[in-house]
């Protein structure tokens, strides 16, 4: 182990209960904004903000247990005086009171240890299972109110209604035990919006599109979430509450209930793009609180990267792994509004970008391609997950080939296959990275080839991109499927009302 790793675990506990390394962190990014090292914008001071708000809550916590643990003492003292009294007066009963005197007793000593095991015990009843998660892209349920109405979202919602936008996938999450999106707008009916070039907002009936779409979790931790303020912020989680959509994101974790299997899943959200490496903390910290409230299935999602960067950078890679690391079952990636491809990390599937899905940010974003990332995890009668199955279903956000009209579909035929080769190639980008060889055995690695999910070893996908290997069939990105869907990756299209968020 490193130095710099055994000097973290020493001052972790220390950090967790005095709050010093969050303090650190809220005073850095302050002092940056002063100095000019760093813009100042409405995410680094709402970062601060949770950050103090976090100290505030820690500072409550050890006041009420330095209480309870004063309590307990006065109880201690107080048995101990009357277990002294009883047996100055009952002498041949001093032995019965010295056997019940908490904490010296044999069925007490193994009461604690029972309760403290970190051995899963079995639930009763339960049997081996598996969960089936879907997971989409950047969703921007709304618009900028300077964009023009007659090509926003709000214009297609008025038109169409809810359930028209994830009419096309609807039953792809139906079919599973949980769909979860990145909500990247706020969802009010406030009006004072930041001081930022664009600002997404929908109205808080726009939750009826994801429950018509059967999405059950929404992660907030996202660049957009708190365009028109914290208040803002705020109204989204409730709105989302109250459509019986689980919402989380930055330090709220979330345990979703998948009763019928009697699993719950754990999800937080990580903004990574104004700490960095130094959210590392927050990573540990959350996934231990999530393994600590019970989750059988932890996720991690990261909103990450360069926007438009098909390969993650060493950041997203160090991230996800040390996410991995600490615990985490699955790692998601969103922000750069583009695919970015899949890696296996200790047996565990890292999507470092789904690209956009349902996304009112722009009416010409530079691709159309995304893709529902499945993860079918397995787990035992204890439920300790056993293992991992995955599929990437190939997906447009449009199904109008001349615009994004918000409504994604599925793909199949030409226009499916190039966009699973899309995700191959950038799969094997990663592969082959040179920071991302340490250790890595290609071999073992897997990625996707084919239009109905099946998996492929790395080498010989990567051996049919090099052309040493002509068994594939070759992909041409001609769209035949009568969707109208262009997902050939043409980057140069013209420019679109909007911002890729």
């Amino acid at each position: 182990m490193s130095d710099r790793k055994k000097a973290r675990e020493s001052e972790s506990f220390y950090s967790r209960v005095t709050g010093e390394k969050d303090m650190q962190r809220a005073d850095k990014i302050l002092r940056s904004m002063e100095h000019g090292l760093r813009p100042v914008t409405s995410e680094g001071l709402n970062r601060v903000r949770k950050i103090l708000q976090r100290q505030k809550r820690r500072q409550s916590r050890l006041f009420l247990a330095s209480c309870i643990l004063a309590v307990l003492l006065i109880l201690v003292l107080l048995v101990s005086l009357i277990g002294s009294v009883v047996r100055r007066t009952s002498g041949g009963s001093a032995g019965n009171a010295s056997a019940n005197t908490p904490g010296t007793g044999t069925e007490s000593v193994g009461t604690v240890s029972s309760s403290s095991s970190v051995t899963p015990t079995p639930t009763a009843g339960a049997e081996p299972t598996s969960v089936l998660m879907s997971f989409a892209g950047d969703c921007i349920l709304g618009t900028d109110e300077n964009f023009t109405y007659d090509t926003s979202f709000n214009a297609a919602y008025d038109k169409n209604g809810a359930a028209w936008f994830f009419k096309n996938v609807g039953d792809t999450f139906a079919a599973d035990d949980l769909t979860c999106i990145n909500l990247e707008c706020a969802l009010t009916d406030r009006n004072t919006r930041e001081d930022k070039e664009f600002a997404f907002k929908g109205n808080p009936s726009y939750t009826e599109i994801l429950t018509d779409g059967s999405v059950e979790a929404a992660d907030l931790a996202n660049n957009h979430s708190h365009d028109y303020g914290d208040r803002a912020d705020d109204d989204t989680v409730e709105n989302l509450k109250g459509a019986g959509i689980t919402p989380f994101g930055y330090d709220d974790v979330a345990l979703y209930e998948v009763k019928n299997k009697n699993v719950t899943v754990g999800l937080t959200g990580i903004y990574e793009l104004d700490d960095h490496l130094d959210c590392e903390d927050q990573i540990k910290t959350n996934i231990q609180s999530l393994k600590d409230k019970g989750a059988d299935i932890v996720v991690c999602a990261f909103h990450w990267g360069v926007e438009l960067s098909d390969t993650p950078d060493e950041n997203q890679v160090t991230l996800a792994h040390f996410a991995i690391d600490n615990g985490a079952d699955l790692v998601i990636g969103h922000h750069p509004h583009i695919i970015q491809g899949i890696e296996s990390y200790k047996g565990k599937y890292i999507a470092y970008s789904l690209g956009n899905f349902c996304f009112g940010g722009n009416t010409s974003p530079t691709e159309t391609d995304t893709i529902i990332f499945q993860a079918d995890v397995t787990l035992d009668a204890g439920r300790n997950v056993t293992g991992t199955s995955i599929k990437a279903i190939p997906c447009s956000i449009t199904s109008d080939s001349s615009t994004n009209n918000y409504q994604p579909q599925l793909l199949t035929g030409d226009s499916a296959q190039t966009t699973l080769q899309k995700l191959v190639t950038r799969s094997g980008q990663i592969l082959t990275t040179e920071y991302y060889m340490d250790g890595v055995d290609l071999s073992q690695e897997e990625l996707y080839d084919g239009t109905d999910g099946t998996m492929t070893p790395a080498e010989t996908v990567l051996a049919r991109q090099n052309g040493t290997d002509t068994s594939g069939t070759e992909t041409t990105g001609t769209n035949t499927d009568g969707t109208g869907a262009d997902t050939s990756g043409n980057t140069s299209g013209t420019a679109g009302t909007g911002t890729n968020g």
